[in-house]
C-alpha cells in the first residue's frame, strides 16, 4: 500500500478507534429494541403497566440508585486510607463513571481506565488509584460468585423449567466466574506461582503465534500480576475492613438483583418469595455475564426469557423484561451520562476560570 492510500484510510480508521465502541452500542441497543418491539403486543403490555402497583416500580428504582450509593461509598472507604479528605462526592463521581462506560463498552472494559483518570485529575497518584480498582474488582468478583453460588445451588429444584441449552450456558457462566475468582485468588496469594504460569502461557501462545510480540505481552502480564499481588497485601494489612467491604458487597449486589423481585411483586405476582426470585436473576447474571457485548445485550434480553419467562408467566414476562431492562440499562445510562455531562462542563468552567484569574494576574503585575 502507497502513503497516499495510508494517509487516505487513516482518518477513517482513526474515527472507528475513536468511535467504534460506541457505534457498537448504538447497533446492538438498535437491534435489541427493534426485536423486542417487533414482538411486543404494546396494547397489552399497556394494560398490564396500567394495572401494575407502581410503588413497588418505585422501590425497584430506589435499590438501582442505593446500589450505586454503595458502590460510591465502598470506593472512598479504599481512597480515604491515603487520601482521608476526599468526600462522598468523589466517590460518587467514579461510581457513575464506571457504571456509564462498562455499560457502553464490550466486556464491561471502559469503567476503570475512566475511574483512574477522574482520580488522577482529583490527585490521587496513578499507583494507589489503581491499587483501589484492583482492590475494589477483587471483592466484587468474589462477592458475585458467593451470590451465583448461592443462585445457583438454593434454586436448583426450581430452574427445572431451564432448557439443557440454558442449563449449560448458566453452568459455563458459574464456570467462569468460579474460574476468574480462582485466578485472580492465586494471582493475588501466589504470585510467583502465577508468574511462572503466566509466563509458560505467554511463551507458547508465542510460540504458535497467536502473540506476535511475546516482550510486550510478557510486560502486560507482570505489571497485572503485580498490581494484584499489591492489591492482596493491602487487603491482608487491613482485614477486618476488607471482610466487612466483602459483606457490604455480597448485600449490594442481592439489592441490585432484588430490581426484578420488586417488578415481580408490582405485576401482583406471589408464588415466589424474594429469595428466590433474587436466586434467578443470580443466575441470569451468570446467564449473560461473559457475553462481549455492551451491556450483555441480546443475552441479557433472551435470558430473562428463558429463566424468568415460566416465573412471571405468559404475558407479563415480557412487560418484566421491558421494565427490568429500562431500570437496569436505559435509566442508568441516562442518569450516568447526564450526571457525567454536567461534571464535565463544571470542570471547563472551572478550569476557564483558574485560566482568566491567571491571565488577570499576570495583567496586574505587569501593571505593577
Amino acid at each position: 500500500m502507497s502513503n497516499k492510500e495510508k494517509k487516505q484510510t487513516s482518518p477513517v480508521m482513526a474515527f472507528i478507534k475513536r468511535y467504534g465502541n460506541l457505534m457498537l452500542f448504538a447497533l446492538v441497543a438498535f437491534m435489541t429494541v427493534y426485536i423486542i418491539g417487533k414482538e411486543l403486543n404494546f396494547n397489552e403490555f399497556m394494560q398490564i403497566f396500567r394495572s401494575a402497583d407502581k410503588f413497588y416500580f418505585f422501590l425497584a428504582v430506589l435499590a438501582m440508585f442505593i446500589y450505586g450509593m454503595v458502590e460510591a461509598w465502598m470506593l472512598l472507604v479504599l481512597i480515604r486510607q491515603r487520601y482521608p479528605k476526599e468526600t462522598y462526592i468523589q466517590g460518587y463521581t467514579l461510581s457513575m463513571i464506571g457504571q456509564f462506560y462498562n455499560l457502553v463498552t464490550p466486556g464491561a472494559s471502559g469503567g476503570q481506565p475512566l475511574e483512574l483518570i477522574e482520580m488522577t485529575q482529583t490527585g490521587i497518584k496513578a499507583g494507589y488509584g489503581s491499587a483501589v480498582l484492583v482492590i475494589k474488582t477483587l471483592l466484587y468478583q468474589l462477592a458475585v460468585t458467593i451470590v451465583g453460588i448461592y443462585g445457583v445451588v438454593f434454586n436448583l429444584r426450581l430452574l427445572e423449567h431451564v432448557s439443557g441449552t440454558s442449563k449449560a450456558f448458566v453452568i459455563f457462566g458459574l464456570t467462569i466466574n468460579v474460574l476468574g475468582s480462582a485466578i485472580i485468588l492465586i494471582v493475588a496469594l501466589m504470585p510467583k506461582v502465577a508468574h511462572t504460569i503466566v509466563v509458560w502461557c505467554v511463551k507458547l501462545l508465542a510460540k504458535i503465534r497467536i502473540f506476535k510480540d511475546e516482550e510486550a505481552w510478557l510486560k502486560r502480564a507482570e505489571n497485572f500480576i503485580d498490581d494484584y499481588a499489591q492489591g492482596a497485601k493491602n487487603l491482608k494489612e487491613n482485614p477486618w475492613q476488607s471482610l466487612m467491604l466483602l459483606v457490604v458487597n455480597i448485600l449490594d449486589i442481592f439489592l441490585y438483583f432484588s430490581i426484578t423481585y420488586w417488578i415481580y411483586k408490582a405485576l401482583d405476582l406471589h408464588a415466589y418469595n424474594a429469595f428466590q426470585v433474587i436466586g434467578f436473576q443470580a443466575v441470569l447474571y451468570l446467564f449473560y455475564t461473559f457475553i462481549p457485548l455492551p451491556g450483555g445485550s441480546g443475552g441479557a434480553e433472551v435470558g430473562f426469557a428463558v429463566i424468568f419467562g415460566p416465573v412471571f408467566g405468559q404475558g407479563k414476562a415480557q412487560v418484566a423484561m421491558v421494565i427490568w431492562r429500562f431500570i437496569t440499562f436505559y435509566l442508568v445510562l441516562a442518569f450516568c451520562g447526564t450526571y457525567i455531562a454536567i461534571h464535565s462542563f463544571r470542570n471547563q468552567l472551572q478550569v476557564a476560570k483558574n485560566e482568566n484569574s491567571k491571565k488577570e494576574g499576570g495583567i496586574e503585575e505587569g501593571k505593577g
